[in-house]
């Protein structure tokens, strides 16, 4: 990436720019997803992204001097999974539809905005976040072909726990054998024995 126009400049200043670029587009992504009314809005998205690029900076730069070589691919991957258990407590599943998929999934998006843009990628930080920003906003499926989806589904579980609930009545002890094409209303048949009244 070209970045002669921070060139001279102390590292304060560039890492600074860094910082703030992360924090600028989660937020983007953020006011985005809180005019949705989804429950990670601005301050989660900007946090999440600037956070993700203060972890990348502190092992870019933090550790030089040390006495340890350093590795900012190693932190990158335990952002990564870290990101991973923060979207898993956006999912909630209830009895017909499971909810917090695609904000889990932005939230793991954003992570790597942030980490782009503290690695000095900003050309990739900056259209990452151009489609990541045109995927929520435009690309959003048919509602009202999954309301139908879904009520058809309900439907069809409720016809089922219908039927259950009508053959174990029917099979209950106090209502003896079920009736059937197959049974009508015969009794099951005595043995030679019950006949001869042994």
């Amino acid at each position: 990436m070209n970045t002669d126009f921070l060139n001279g400049l102390p590292i304060e200043v560039e890492v600074t720019f860094r910082l703030l670029l992360a924090y600028v587009l989660g937020g983007l992504i953020g006011w985005d997803r809180e005019r949705d009314g989804q429950p990670a809005g601005l301050r989660t998205h900007m946090l999440v992204s600037v956070g993700a690029a203060g972890f990348t900076l502190l092992f870019i730069y933090g550790f030089k001097g040390v006495g340890t070589s350093t590795d900012a691919a190693r932190a990158a991957s335990q952002i990564i999974t870290g990101i991973g258990f923060l979207g898993a407590g956006a999912i909630w599943r209830s009895r017909t539809r499971v909810r917090g998929v695609t904000t889990a999934a932005d939230i793991w998006v954003v992570a790597s905005i942030g980490m782009l843009a503290a690695a000095g990628l900003w050309y990739l930080s900056i259209l990452l976040s151009v489609l990541v920003f045109f995927t929520l906003r435009y690309l959003k499926p048919n509602g009202t072909a999954l309301e139908k989806k879904h009520l058809r589904k309900r439907q069809r579980d409720q016809q089922i726990s219908r039927a259950a609930r009508n053959r174990s009545k029917e099979v209950s002890p106090e209502n003896g054998y079920p009736e059937g094409p197959d049974r009508g209303n015969a009794q099951p048949d005595k043995s030679e024995n019950d006949k001869k009244g042994f």
